[in-house]
């Protein structure tokens, strides 16, 4: 917010904002890119610079500046790393450690310059799979640290040391100290309460390690601790991680209880997502809650299904699929208990129809559903003339001279 009102200000002149973030790692439903849209549409420039990997060149001043050794000398260690990590600053650094923890590249105190042997670096075999790279080096932690680890990467990018610690169903200064060897060699970072992976690759790796066919029971296990744990506030400021969990296990929930639930907690992560104006995000949200519903849920739970259809067809409009949303529409009429409710659903209909453009489709429905409470408008123009006519009078008598 304090980022779009100074850009936004008319007052702020001469002003160049730059940030740096990760594009991979955000959802449709993170702030800053709900922000960055908003800006656009209100004239603001932005400039988007999408970094690549680093050159050889690059690479080679790197190396320069680290080992303390002229351009020749390092040159054909530079084309070794450059070939093995693509470019890609973190790996190279990663890279470089790792040959250095195991001896391949070292300083020789003799004639104080470092040394590598390029014929041993290649006989190691190393993969040029950077996945396979950052495999290796979380499997020599030590087994508490990996057991978080891959926790971690079940959660996400990063996550708060209380919320790991319940779902490692432990204390938090347990949970801490078996992180830190992942800490020490830059696996991890560490900010205020909350860690996170120091590249996506490394989560990516992370999550490799527990087997496929194991995932679903863990995120199930995850889903069930986070909910046993929060409190109803928490878990509505952290629904977004919640039902993650749970839609990738959903078809190992069978409880009628549990499954209704996960529906509420998917149509609470629809809202949100709808209000924060992820239309893409919330209509998989509602989706996967409509998907959730008892078979008789417009008998059995009416207004929490008709909320959730209402929902959804907003969000089918919005994203561009006008036919489902007048399935909906219907359907949702169909089930309407009250003209009310079916008024609901044509009010609706009409803000649609307007955002659209489609004002004449808009009076229609306004039309349509002002007859259902005996209300009625002339369609001949002189009919229409005559009852407008008759309306300003009527005014003018209610106002009885008031201004």
């Amino acid at each position: 917010r304090l980022i779009s009102d100074l850009l936004v200000d008319s007052g702020v002149r001469h002003f160049l904002l730059i940030g740096a973030y990760r594009d991979n790692e955000l959802t449709s439903t993170d702030p800053l890119l709900i922000t960055l849209d908003a800006l656009r549409h209100q004239a603001v420039i932005v400039k988007q610079i999408v970094l690549g990997p680093l050159l050889l060149e690059d690479v080679q001043q790197l190396l320069i500046d680290t080992l303390h050794a002229q351009p020749d000398y390092c040159a054909p260690l530079t084309r070794l790393v450059y070939d093995k990590t693509a470019g890609n600053p973190f790996f190279t650094t990663q890279f470089l450690n790792r040959l250095a923890d195991e001896r391949l590249l070292s300083f020789d105190f003799a004639t104080r310059q470092w040394q590598w042997e390029l014929a041993r670096i290649e006989e190691q075999g190393f993969s040029q799979n950077v996945i396979d790279l950052m495999v290796a080096k979380l499997q020599r932690l030590p087994q508490t640290c990996l057991d978080v680890v891959k926790l971690l990467a079940c959660l996400g990018h990063g996550v708060e040391v209380v919320t790991l610690a319940k779902v490692c169903d432990q204390s938090q200064s347990l949970t801490e100290a078996a992180l830190w060897p992942a800490l020490k060699i830059g696996l991890l970072l560490h900010q205020d309460t909350r860690y996170q992976f120091a590249h996506d690759r490394v989560q990516e790796a992370a999550y490799l390690l527990t087997a496929p066919g194991d995932r679903p029971r863990v995120h199930l296990n995850i889903g069930r601790l986070l909910v046993a744990h929060l409190s109803r506030q928490q878990i509505e400021e952290d629904i977004f991680n919640i039902v993650s969990q749970f839609n990738i296990c959903v078809h190992l929930i069978e409880s009628p209880d549990e499954r209704a639930q996960l529906c509420h907690f998917n149509y609470l992560a629809g809202k949100k997502a709808k209000d924060a104006v992820a239309y893409a995000a919330a209509r998989q949200y509602l989706m996967a809650a409509s998907q959730l519903q008892a078979p008789d849920a417009w008998h059995s739970h009416y207004a929490e299904c008709f909320a959730l259809h209402l929902a959804l067809s907003e969000c089918e409009y919005l994203t561009g699929r006008f036919e489902y949303a007048n399935q909906l529409f219907q359907l949702i009429s169909q089930h309407a208990q009250s003209k009310l409710d079916r008024a609901k659903v044509a009010t609706l209909r009409s803000d649609l129809y307007q955002l659209s453009g489609r004002f004449d489709r808009a009076v229609e429905v306004g039309l349509e559903t002002l007859e259902m409470f005996g209300v009625s408008f002339p369609q001949e123009e002189d009919r229409i003339a005559l009852a407008l006519a008759q309306e300003m009078a009527d005014i003018e008598v209610n106002m009885r001279g008031r201004q």
